[in-house]
């Protein structure tokens, strides 16, 4: 990757990451176009923390782009124009500061210069002609640099590490030219809380404003009464919030609080304050100034010699009322290193991926790792983290639906960050009754949400696929017995829940008149219940192919996790489940597919029997003993309809379009995602599935998007969970309708997580499978959990494990070898047993301890 000349002064020289570390001279990961996939709006570079970071500098500025800046609970939403607004769903669902023009809400995270001649702003659409602005999204941050008249401001917003619900600027002002300058700096945050429930809008209630000379800081505190934080609301906050500015490392020359005598008879571009080169000091202290009305301005009167240089650190956020003051303080104790430490960090957890001729791909796995962990909420009321789904979902509706999503989107940071997995099956767990029933979503402050997909049928299994996964992944199998309180206030373990929720599944999901298990609200498809001509009979009557095939991979598991804890009665259960289920997928088999599902009363409207659903095919390859020939039709079926005529990614169905048709053709992450895991599980015995693997995974990415239709600003450095494919609509191919269009989380979980079953990463309770899909003469990925590296005459990695196990570990033998020689666990030769191109070994893993492998 590329440097550029947009360099963050304030940055440190980023540490050395020991799992990124190149595998030799065998396998060449250089050859290729590392800023592959910047679309028309700008181009990647590596950062001066070799961090992937997108430089925006687009032709034509589109209407409204925006990039995520986020640490573990709070999300900052830059805009293309530079303003940022501040989103944290702690104890309910909000934007501090909702741009609103309408209101004269502006958001934040910019301002304007006042010298003895001229004002102007720093805002992109509103800074004076002739001015410079150079602008980047980065991990974790949004820098922008901006030249005029003498003057460089370099300005940088970002969220800390923590989770306080803030945000910090640094700015850097130097004068450029050959005579002193001396300006007024203005800078703008808006108090403007904009909660998500069912009619969006304005928080109700007033604030007091106030000036902390201690503390240097302008506050708006909300008068509104504290409520009971362990009551269930989805209307209101039980926790009023105090909104704050200070600056950090000086002191105030003017500040503003009340909107209106900032803004007076001026614009966006001039206020009246900002036009008369000082602000007044307005406070409201009666109770009287409606929240949105308030606004926290600052003045900093600056004078700079030719050449020098000065900064403004600066912090803006919510607290709860009372808590404020030990928030602002321990920023004010410490505020200079938490740029460079939080840069540091992602530095060191990101991980690295490696394709031969693609070495795009290193940046854009670190980059879905970025987004994805940073798509991190807290809510006190679940008290865990949980990864929302993002984009419209979360700022549009404030919801987290459906609670499948988390459970998908954790899934492939139990190989990088496993304590995210954990808390999110916490987070899920909690949300559950004690009947095992787990709910559509949450919304509010620990409310159920989306009252007509109260009941899906497909919660338990994502639940216990996740749980699975991540037990078996870290050896955590401890976790099982963690004490925990049901959403119906039952105290009980994890396992016993787990337990309930197949008890649940089986008997109140329930099986239908062809044995399949039961629709009811939805399962993965929401629509394809609520759009059937009969959605109440559906309820009652309707079967789903693709809850069948995910039961028959995923009972399995539970299956073994009930064998490993002498669960005879769990044990019998999944397995007269499997049984019963695998006959009747098998009498779904259309000749060349399975079909999708059958809606309405009594279950007689066939889905999916004269055209290929990719739902319920790509979930049937994962199943355990699916015959070789139906993988075969499935994959080559796949392939022609689905895969072909679709730039963007395997289409959810084939055209032409069969009646019901609930759900078009588009092409689906989440879906697509689940697809390449069951493609791999082919890949060594059909070459077809192999390569259908490889080119799904290339098409799902970011920088393909990007390159396939570059003048659409989404999809280059995120994107929705859905494109419109040509196949189906060629005027608007690549285009979604989201109405947020980006930051869908599943633009960067399914990808990641497609690269780590590429890789041939595999769990399960009798240990570790290491089976990278073909080719794979050069493969290699890593974290700080786990890597794998092939050359082609060499394999090597490491498992780093929560507890301690006996267990089998399982390796592919390199492309280049016949057979292998030797086997070596933490340096020391050991024995193994050879089967076919696999080689096998009894290992023995500690708590919290690292496991080295190399086959040679």
């Amino acid at each position: 990757m590329t440097k550029t000349s947009l360099v963050l002064c304030v940055f440190l020289a980023a540490p050395s990451v020991s799992h990124a570390q190149s595998v030799g001279a065998l396998c060449d990961y250089q050859s290729g176009d590392a800023t592959f996939g910047g679309g028309s709006f700008g181009r990647w570079i590596s950062d001066d923390h070799g961090l992937p970071a997108y430089d925006f500098a687009p032709a034509i500025e589109p209407p409204d782009a925006w990039h995520q800046i986020g640490n573990s609970a709070i999300k900052g939403l830059v805009h293309s124009a530079g303003n940022v607004e501040l989103f944290t769903a702690r104890t309910f669902p909000r934007f501090a500061n909702k741009i609103d023009p309408a209101t004269q809400s502006w958001g934040g995270g910019f301002g304007w210069i006042a010298d003895a001649t001229s004002t102007w702003s720093t805002l992109v659409p509103d800074a004076p002609a002739g001015s410079v602005t150079l602008r980047r999204f980065g991990a974790g941050y949004s820098h922008r640099e901006l030249t005029y008249h003498n003057l460089k401001i370099g300005h940088v917003v970002f969220a800390p590490d923590g989770d306080d619900e803030v945000l910090l600027e640094t700015l850097v002002f130097t004068n450029t030219g050959s005579t002193p300058i001396s300006f007024s700096y203005f800078d703008y945050w808006d108090v403007a809380h904009w909660l998500l429930r069912a009619s969006p809008g304005f928080e109700w209630g007033n604030v007091v404003t106030q000036f902390d000379p201690s503390r240097q800081a302008i506050k708006a505190i909300s008068t509104n009464m504290t409520g009971n934080p362990f009551a269930v609301d989805a209307l209101s906050d039980p926790s009023p919030k105090a909104t704050f500015v200070s600056v950090l490392n000086t002191s105030l020359d003017g500040f503003d609080t009340v909107q209106a005598a900032f803004v007076g008879s001026g614009t966006r571009a001039l206020p009246a304050a900002v036009a008369a080169r000082r602000l007044g000091g307005s406070l409201s202290t009666n109770g009287q100034l409606a929240q949105q009305n308030a606004t926290l301005v600052t003045q900093k009167n600056i004078a700079l010699q030719p050449g020098a240089t000065t900064a403004l650190y600066m912090l803006f956020g919510v607290a709860p009322v009372g808590k404020q003051d030990t928030v602002i303080d321990s920023y004010r104790a410490s505020y200079v290193n938490r740029l460079p430490n939080m840069l540091s960090r992602w530095a060191s957890t990101v991980p690295a991926v490696r394709v031969a001729n693609a070495p795009w791909i290193q940046r854009e796995m670190a980059w879905n790792y970025y987004y994805l962990a940073s798509g991190s909420v807290f809510e006190d009321y679940f008290g865990q983290h949980l990864i929302n789904q993002g984009g419209e979902y979360l700022y549009s509706w404030g919801q987290n639906v459906a609670l499948r999503d988390p459970l998908q989107h954790a899934m492939p940071l139990t190989y990088i960050q496993p304590s995210a997995m954990r808390e999110t099956l916490l987070y899920v767990l909690r949300a559950t009754r004690a009947n095992g029933q787990v709910p559509y979503g949450t919304s509010g402050h620990g409310a159920l949400s989306a009252p007509f997909f109260a009941n899906p049928s497909d919660m338990a299994l994502w639940l216990i696929w996740a749980t699975a996964e991540y037990v078996d992944a870290t050896r955590d199998y401890a976790f099982l017995d963690t004490l925990m309180v049901t959403y119906d206030g039952w105290i009980t373990t994890v396992w016993n829940l787990l337990a309930q929720a197949f008890t649940y599944q089986v008997n109140t999901v329930g099986i239908g008149r062809h044995g399949l298990i039961k629709i009811r609200h939805s399962d993965w498809n929401d629509t394809l219940s609520l759009g059937a001509p009969d959605p109440i009979g559906t309820n009652a009557d309707g079967e789903s192919t693709l809850n069948t095939a995910f039961a028959l991979f995923i009972y399995p598991r539970l299956s073994s996790l009930a064998a490993r804890r002498l669960d005879f009665g769990m044990w019998y259960g999944t397995q007269l489940q499997i049984a019963n289920l695998n006959a009747a997928l098998q009498a779904q088999w259309r000749g060349s597919y399975f079909n999708r599902a059958y809606l309405n009363a009594n279950a007689s409207l066939e889905v999916g029997a004269s055209n290929i659903w990719l739902e319920s095919n790509g979930a049937a390859l994962s199943v355990p003993g699916l015959p070789a020939a139906q993988a075969s039709a499935i994959v080559q079926h796949m392939k022609t309809q689905l895969y072909d005529p679709s730039p963007v990614g395997l289409m959810i169905q084939e055209t032409p379009l069969s009646a019901p048709l609930p759900s078009p053709p588009w092409s689906w992450l989440s879906v697509n995602g689940w697809t390449i895991a069951g493609l791999a599980t082919w890949a060594n015995q059909n070459p077809l599935a192999a390569s259908l693997a490889w080119g799904e995974f290339f098409k799902n990415t970011l920088a393909h998007h990007a390159e396939s239709y570059p003048s659409l600003w989404y999809g280059i450095w995120s994107g929705p969970d859905y494109y419109f494919s040509e196949a189906f609509d060629a005027y608007h191919a690549g285009e979604t309708t989201a109405t947020y269009p980006t930051a869908n989380m599943h633009a960067h979980s399914q990808p990641l997580l497609s690269s780590i079953r590429l890789a041939g990463v595999r769990v399960s309770t009798d240990g570790f499978s290491i089976d990278p899909v073909p080719p794979y003469d050069c493969v290699s990925w890593s974290s700080p959990t786990i890597k794998v590296e092939y050359t082609p005459t060499d394999a090597s990695g490491w498992i780093r494990t929560i507890g301690a196990d006996r267990m089998a570990l399982k390796i592919k033998i390199p492309a280049g070898l016949s057979a292998a020689t030797s086997v070596q666990v933490n340096g020391v030769s050991v024995p193994f047993t050879a089967a076919g191109r696999y080689v096998t070994v009894a290992v023995n893993t500690t708590a919290g301890g690292t496991l080295a492998w190399s086959v040679r």
